[in-house]
Parts: structure tokens; sequence; C-alpha cells
């Protein structure tokens, strides 16, 4: 065997190419060294293709996690540039649409583009927040524009307001933020299964409205105007009462349970089967009430 590796050495010359064809060629030799001449050539072979196998197999690996790493960089940085574009586009939307509340004639079209902003951006993690910005916005048109007596805002305006933010499918898009109509004029609007869970609404004038199957649980209702209100089936579960007045209110088959009534006004109101378990009544005034 050594003798014909003498002649295949003799033939590949001295060239460069033929050096490095001796070194292939030759390299068997150094394997069958290292085995100490124990084992025939073909299982030397054998051994050195595991081997370049092994080798190509870890280059591939080491190309493929190179790769990997050069993809995750890439969709990191589009991933950005496309949170960018989106605040970009969602910046301009929202100045739009706040500008168009400040005139009467688009002051409507400027409370649905406000609230599609709101629902575009609940689906973007990075810009949830315009969300409470625009319920902020919203509930404070209601706010600063009632007097106790009168309205400075034509009643459409707080019914298409009470209809995005409580009511239309929209209402889960900002029922993770506060609400805040304190003292707010909504006589006459139309509340029939709004969500206004938690809400505050100390002193707000409801007078008339239409409040069936509203849900209203835990919400502050201390020292509210809700005469003649139709509550019919509505949830007031721990909600507080205190010194409302509820004169002439339709509380047929409400949901009271655990209920703040203290020295609320319930004269005249319809209380029939109304669920009223675990209710605090001290100095409720009941006269009159069937």
């Amino acid at each position: 065997m050594e003798k014909g590796w003498e002649v295949l050495g003799a033939c590949v010359g001295d060239s460069g190419c033929c050096r490095r064809a001796g070194v292939v060629f030759l390299f068997p030799d150094v394997l069958l060294w290292f085995f100490g001449g124990r084992k025939p050539l073909s299982e030397v072979l054998t051994y050195l293709g595991v081997i370049a196998g092994g080798i190509i197999l870890l280059g591939n690996l080491l190309a493929t996690e190179r790769r990997n790493r050069l993809t995750d960089a890439n969709n990191r940085l589009i991933e950005k540039n496309t949170r960018l574009m989106e605040k970009g586009q969602l910046d301009t939307r929202f100045k739009d649409a706040a500008m168009l509340l400040g005139n009467d004639s688009t002051m409507l079209a400027g409370i649905y583009a406000l609230n599609q902003v709101g629902i575009d951006a609940s689906s973007i993690a990075s810009q949830k927040d315009y969300a409470r910005v625009v319920k902020e916005i919203l509930c404070g048109i209601i706010r600063e524009n009632s007097d106790p007596d009168v309205r400075k805002k034509p009643a459409i305006v707080f019914q298409t307001i009470v209809d995005v933010l409580f009511r239309n499918d929209s209402w889960e898009t900002y029922k993770d933020y506060e609400t805040d109509l304190c003292e707010s004029n909504l006589r006459g609007i139309s509340l029939s299964r709004v969500h206004l869970e938690g809400a505050d609404l100390y002193d707000v004038h409801l007078e008339g409205a239409n409040l069936r199957g509203a849900h209203l649980e835990k919400a502050n209702l201390y020292k509210a105007h809700l005469e003649g209100v139709v509550l019919n089936e509505a949830h007031l579960e721990k909600a507080c009462l205190c010194e409302a007045h509820l004169e002439g209110a339709n509380l047929m088959k409400a949901y009271l349970e655990g209920v703040d009534l203290r020295w609320a006004h319930l004269e005249g109101a319809i209380l029939i089967d109304a669920h009223l378990e675990g209710a605090y009544v001290s100095g409720t005034i009941l006269d009159k009430a069937p």
C-alpha cells in the first residue's frame, strides 16, 4: 500500500495544483498512520466521508442560523417602520377628526371619525391609548355642553356620542377606560342597553330617559336625577343611588342586588318584581311606591 501512495505522489508532481491534489490524496496516509495501519483504506475513506459530511452539515447549520438572524433583524425593522407609519397615519386622522368637532355642521362627522380612529388604534398594541383619549374627548363634549336646564348642543350630538361609546358594537373598544359624565344633561336620551358599568354619573340629569336593560353595575349615581326613567330589567347591582331622585321611575324586574338606596327618593316608583336582595335602604323615601 505504501508503494501505491509513493507512485501516486510521483504522478502528481510539484506543481501548485498537483501539490494541492497531493495533499488530498496523501490525507488518507495520515489517517492510516493515525489508525496505526490497522484499518483498510476503504474503512478510512468511510470515516473521512463521515467527517466531511459532518463538516458540511455544521456549515449548513451555521449558514442557516446566520440567515435566520438576518431575517429576524429585517422583520424587526419592517415591524418598526410599520408601527411608525401606522402612528403617523393615526396622528393625521386624529387631527383631521378633531378639527371637524370645532364646527357644528361637521361635528357628527368628527364624532364618527374619532370613533373609527379609536377602533383602529385598539387593534395595535402600541397605539391603544388613542381609544382612551377619544373617550375622554367625547365625554368631555357632553359634560362641557350640559347645563341643568338646557343642552348647548343638539340632542343628536349627545345621542351619537352615547351610541358610539356605550351601545354600538364599538363599546368594547372603550370599556376598560373610565367614564366621567358627572353633572351631564342626558334628559330624554335613549340609553337602553347601554354599557355604563362603573361610570361616574354624579348629579346627572336623566329625567325621562329610557334605560331599559341598561348595564349600570357599580355606577356612581349619587344625587342623580332619574325621575320618570324607564329602568325595566336594568342592571344596577352594587350601584350607588344615595339621595338619587327616582320619583315615578319604572324599576320593574330591575336588578338592584346590593344597591345603595340610602336616602333615595322612590315616591311613586314601580318596584314590581325588582331584585332588592342585600340592598341598603336606610332612610329611603318610599311613600306612594307600590
